[in-house]
């Protein structure tokens, strides 16, 4: 069916090119130059733009009516219904002056066709319409500043002191959340102390006492292989090998720089991690937290209306208060199996397309219950 309609349209186009080409020939038999047009020709031409100006703006009617993405689920935010009527309200600013103008445009092609009888007036200027064409759309972007700043100076203020905290830790390709433990307190973090153990590189005294014994039995093992083999080797590999351990060593200094005597360290001990799906409490406020190890990424949770860059060497914070639950929004829009999503908005890398992370909303009851039931980064 679709190969027919392509077919249909191709054979329309040529059809109407060959009358255009057989009009030009007969205008050439009747000596008649291009430049020179009936004054029925003039009213056909008008009455076709403003008959295509009709099904044109229809089409754009029934196109955002069948095809518009906007609001297909209500927000599950607080502060998302906010952003929603702020964006409705553009869209209805900007779908007056559409219409408008389109309207306009065509309207005038066909009340005003040309004709030898009537003459156009020369008008230069008017200070009454300057003012409205001028005062109308700096009134109409007044409001959307000012309801655009005032919205965001809400929405980006510091979270409550009973709000929810937590993390999320970006790196190719997923994502981890983290929790603070029974101390209401999220574990400091340091790149330093990165390892396959400790991903997300939080500083306790035992990652960095074992941070320490890994790049010292890296040092050794390398030191170790370069006296053994250094007659075989050549000059290049072993200034690699020599500069790795300068490298090492530098980690390792950086490392020994941490404070075994912070207390802050025992922080991040109950810290609680969470992998697949995180949970959230409903009708209370969250507090979030983003960090990257590697590239910049973008957490986008767009039931949420919530959207933070997550950037590399610096912490990016928001909040929201979600206040609908995965279970009546699965009710809503009718599918057992919906459930809310972290992704990544940001193209970094090859399997980009992976970086997804299910969100539960639930009662602040089955939240503590989960929160229990998760182990601790120490155990």
């Amino acid at each position: 069916m679709k190969l027919l309609i392509l077919v249909s349209l191709f054979l329309g186009v040529l059809i109407a090119v060959q009358f255009l080409r057989i009009s030009k020939y007969t205008a050439q038999l009747k000596d008649v130059s291009d430049a020179d047009s009936s004054e029925s020709d003039n009213k056909l031409h008008a009455t076709l733009f403003a008959l295509f100006g009709v099904g044109y703006l229809s089409i754009v009617i029934w196109m955002v009516s069948k095809y518009s993405l906007m609001f297909v689920r209500p927000s599950a935010s607080e502060h998302g219904k906010t952003i929603d009527a702020l964006l409705g309200f553009n869209w209805v600013l900007l779908a007056i002056a559409f219409f408008l103008v389109h309207g306009l445009l065509f309207f005038f092609v066909h009340k005003y066709v040309y004709s030898k009888e009537r003459k156009a007036y020369f008008y230069s200027h008017n200070n009454t319409m300057e003012a409205i064409w001028t005062a109308v759309p700096a009134l109409a972007l007044s409001v959307i500043i000012i309801w655009g700043l005032v919205s965001w100076n809400e929405i980006m203020d510091k979270p409550k002191e009973d709000a929810v905290s937590l993390e999320l830790y970006a790196k190719q390709f997923d994502w981890t959340a983290r929790y603070p433990g029974a101390d209401g307190k999220l574990g400091l973090t340091n790149y330093n102390v990165i390892s396959n153990t400790n991903p997300l590189g939080i500083v306790t005294v035992q990652t960095v006492q074992s941070k320490l014994q890994e790049l010292e039995e890296e040092i050794a093992g390398l030191r170790a292989e370069l006296d053994s083999t250094r007659a075989q080797m050549s000059d290049y590999k072993i200034k690699k090998k020599e500069s790795k351990i300068r490298h090492l060593v530098l980690h390792k200094n950086r490392v020994l720089q941490i404070n075994l005597n912070d207390e802050r360290l025992k922080w991040g001990e109950d810290d609680v991690l969470a992998k697949v799906e995180f949970h959230l409490p409903i009708d209370r406020e969250v507090g979030f937290q983003f960090r990257s190890r590697d590239v910049i990424h973008s957490a986008l949770m767009y039931d949420f209306r919530a959207q933070m860059n997550v950037v590399p060497g610096m912490a990016t914070t928001f909040k929201y208060t979600p206040i609908i639950s995965t279970a009546d929004m699965r009710k809503h829009v009718g599918d057992a199996e919906f459930n809310y999503k972290l992704t990544c908005n940001k193209i970094c890398g090859a399997s980009h397309w992976n970086m997804t992370m299910d969100i539960v909303v639930e009662s602040e009851q089955d939240f503590n219950t989960w929160l229990a039931q998760q182990k601790t980064f120490q155990n």
